[in-house]
This record gives structure tokens, sequence and C-alpha cells, in this order.
């Protein structure tokens, strides 16, 4: 009866009820049971959205020279018909120009004229997602208009990453380490102060963007990456994770991994495009 009236037989008060729900164990579990529920429900959701059935919009590609060849008129006519018009075209000058734009991404794909019909060249290294729509919509509106359509790939994809996720995923594991190792030190080296807590972030980001970069590489041989600049930008990757979260842990305190995560892994992976260009 003390338990359910208190002290003499006396009812207690809803201030004293919710006193006491606050003091217990229970009630931050139960929070961090229903944070965990709808984060993993928003994180299958933004992957979901983002990644699983992707909508062209404003694709550019290149066309080299003005466009009065009516064979490259009436295919790209056709080609914008079967994408919904969401091909954004370029003229350039000279092929080299063009060779360049893509290989910079400016554009993902070039088209020309030859005899006969036309030749479309593809980049699947730029996003083998583009590149498998543009060449369906190629090979599909060549025939439509009676015109041949020759398709290249000149930036292919590596051997051992031939789905072409490997980037993707070596820039999630950035990401989310870079975080995690901050928030260790949250936990377990709290007595850092501000000026060494930055200094052994930056530590573990070198180490981690080097470890990444070398098992993906070197071990895994998955990918033949420029080594020193990918090194650098996943270091550079882990750091602001990093960092990231130790804004937010001054901000919000205990919490902070709930802001952190949201903008990290629930809008910025999704939003990058990731493996969809």
């Amino acid at each position: 009866m003390a338990n359910l009236h208190g002290q003499h037989g006396r009812r207690r008060t809803r201030a004293e009820w919710w006193a006491m729900v606050r003091a217990s164990p229970y009630l931050p579990a139960t929070v961090l049971v229903l944070l965990v529920a709808a984060a993993a429900g928003l994180f299958a959701g933004s992957y979901t959205y983002a990644l699983a059935n992707p909508t062209p919009r404003l694709i550019p590609i290149a066309v080299i020279g003005p466009q009065q060849e009516v064979s490259v008129q009436r295919f790209l006519a056709e080609m914008q018909g079967s994408l919904d018009g969401s091909l954004a075209v370029r003229d350039y000058d000279s092929a080299a120009a063009a060779r360049s734009a893509v290989e910079q991404q400016r554009v993902f794909a070039i088209v020309t004229a030859q005899s006969p019909g036309v030749r479309l060249e593809v980049a699947s290294a730029s996003g083998q997602s583009v590149a498998q729509l543009l060449t369906q919509a190629a090979t599909e509106s060549g025939p439509a208009v009676g015109i041949p359509a020759e398709v290249i790939d000149v930036v292919p994809l590596q051997r051992g990453d031939p789905r072409g996720l490997a980037i993707f995923y070596i820039s999630l594991a950035a990401v989310i380490i870079g975080f995690v190792g901050a928030t260790q030190f949250s936990v377990h080296a709290s007595a850092l102060n501000p000026v060494e807590r930055i200094a052994f972030t930056a530590l573990y980001a070198v180490a981690g963007g080097f470890a990444i970069a070398a098992v993906a590489d070197w071990v895994l041989g998955a990918l033949r990456l420029p080594f020193l600049e990918s090194w650098g930008i996943l270091s550079l990757t882990m750091f602001t994770s990093g960092m990231v979260f130790t804004m937010f842990n001054t901000l919000v305190g205990r919490w902070a991994i709930l802001p952190t995560w949201g903008l990290m892994v629930l809008l910025g992976n999704p939003s990058s495009g990731g493996a969809v260009s």
C-alpha cells in the first residue's frame, strides 16, 4: 500500500507520479526504444525513396558541333520523348572538349553523327544507372526513327567494381565511422580538452582514411584508386563527420547522436545520390 499511496496511506499527486517516472531508469530506455525504431524506419525509407527507383531529371549530354545533322536531331527528339524531356543537350566545338566534359562529369554522354546513323558514347564510371538509362533509350530510339545507333562505353567501370557501388560504400564507411569515433571519445575520453579532442579526431581520421583506401585498393582490389587523393578525401570526410558530432555534443549533450545521424546518414548520404548519379 505504501507504493500506491505513499507514506501513511496518502495518495500520490500527479506531480509525485511524474517525478517517480522521470527518476526511473525505464523512461530513457523506453524513449530510446522508440527513437531507435523511428530511426530504423527513417533510415530504410530515406534510402529506398532516394535510390530504389530514381527518376531522371536534366541529364546533361554533349553534341559535337551544331545540331544540324538531321539524323542527330531526329535521334535526340526520340530520346527526349522516351525520357520525358529529361535530357539537357549541350553543344561542344570539338570531340576533345566533349570528352573532357565527360571525364569531369559535366556531361554523361556524347552524341555524334556517323555514317550510317549516330554514335552515343556513355561513361558508366560516372554513374552506371545513368549509362544504363541512356543506353536503353538509345537502343530503342534508333530503330524507332530508322537510324542505326551505336553505343560505346568510353569510361567503363573497373573490373573489381562492376556495379559501381564501391565508392559509395567506402564513403558511407568514412561518414559513419567518423562520427562513431567521436561518440567513443565523448564516452571514454571525456577528459580531453577541446584542442586535444580535435587533434585526436584528426588523428583517427587520417588513420581511418588510410585503412579504408588500403582495404578497398590493396587488400580487396575492388578499385584502383589515386591513393593519396583518395586517402585525403576519406580522411577529410571522417574528420568532418566526427566534428559534426562534436558540435552537436557541445550543443545538446548526450542526445547528439540523433541530429548527427539525421544530418549525415538520413539526409546526407541519400541526397548525395550514392550509386545513382
